[in-house]
């Protein structure tokens, strides 16, 4: 009788760790089809169009109130940088012909602009904004 009843244990164990393993590999499994599906936005892509004005430019100011050790404007900051490579984005510098100004009160932008008396350009639907450093 105790071998039957040590044979059933370890049949529940063994079935009980089959079971939770099937699990892990299903649930690992639908994690990664729903990241693959999941909707993603390049955010650097509504700045390809400045291409086009920035094509003679080697280095741009970039301004931003945002902490850009920061996971998420990191982030931005980088797409950025690829889509309007090969010209240098270079962050807080208002010595430059162009400024990007990204900060995340397109308010603060405007603040930027008056105190450094820059001439707006071009915003995109992010609300960043390409200025002209006409002192420069």
């Amino acid at each position: 009788m105790k071998n039957q009843k040590e044979t059933l244990i370890q049949i529940f164990i063994i079935l009980t760790i089959t079971l939770t393993g099937f699990n892990l590999i299903t649930s690992a499994a639908d994690i990664y089809t729903r990241s693959k599906n999941a909707p993603y936005i390049f955010y650097g892509e509504s700045f390809i169009p400045l291409r086009a004005t920035l094509q003679n430019e080697s280095r741009i100011g970039y301004v931003t109130d945002q902490d850009i050790t920061s996971i998420a404007p990191l982030q931005r900051f980088l797409q950025i940088q690829y889509a309007l490579a090969p010209t240098i984005l270079d962050t807080k510098n208002l010595n430059q012909h162009y400024i990007l100004l990204n900060c995340s009160d397109e308010k603060i932008s405007i603040e930027i602009i008056k105190k450094f008396h820059l001439k707006p350009l071009k915003r995109n639907s992010f609300g960043v904004i390409l200025a002209e450093n006409t002192g420069h």
